[in-house]
């Protein structure tokens, strides 16, 4: 029971609880420091005001955040892994949110003159990672840069049947996701 409260102890075959043996390093110390800071500060940077009520709610709200920030780091089964090779693809982002702004503005355009744009459901294809650190955060990445444009929204990912339902409010057959979660813009296929 103690454990299951405390991410910091681990269960023995005995019931109690012990200490893990990696206990935080002054770097990771520095960093959660610092991170509070960070949170802390930006409390002040949206709130436009500095008094002492501001600084007790952003004391409190920096602390909370990075207490869930340890919780879900240390209760993450899998460790997540980000491949460099897939950021190019975060740089295509604004330029397909442009161009769906604009197919929007069109289209909205349009049906004030009645005609209806078309939408629907589309199924394309998605290559989900080798299981490891990289799977979870190829399917993230798919999702977001899917979803991020205004056009269309990463309905739902099916990996064992390796295809991705997107919705798109102005049909298109292009697909709107990641190269990379298509299979495709690796340097050597692995991911």
């Amino acid at each position: 029971m103690l454990a299951a409260l405390c991410p910091g102890m681990r269960a023995h075959t005995s019931g109690y609880a012990a200490p893990v043996a990696h206990e935080p390093s002054g770097r990771r110390v520095a960093a959660r420091a610092l991170a509070w800071l960070a949170l802390f500060g930006l409390w002040f940077a949206i709130a436009g005001t500095v008094d002492y009520v501001e600084a007790i709610g952003a004391a409190v709200a920096a602390t909370l955040a990075l207490i869930a920030t340890i919780v879900v780091r240390d209760r993450l089964a899998d460790p997540v892994g980000v491949d460099r090779t897939w950021l190019p693809e975060l740089a295509r982002v604004p330029q397909r949110v442009l161009r769906d702004w604009g197919d929007l503005a069109r289209a909205l355009w349009r049906a004030r003159d009645g005609h209806a744009a078309p939408s629907g459901l589309h199924d394309f294809d998605y290559q989900p990672a080798p299981a490891g650190p990289k799977a979870r955060s190829r399917a993230a990445l798919t999702i977001l840069a899917g979803s991020i444009a205004p056009n269309a929204y990463v309905v739902t990912i099916d990996r064992a049947e390796h295809r991705a339902r997107v919705h798109m409010l102005v049909d298109r057959n292009e697909s709107p996701l990641p190269r990379v979660a298509q299979g495709r813009g690796e340097r050597d296929g692995s991911s």
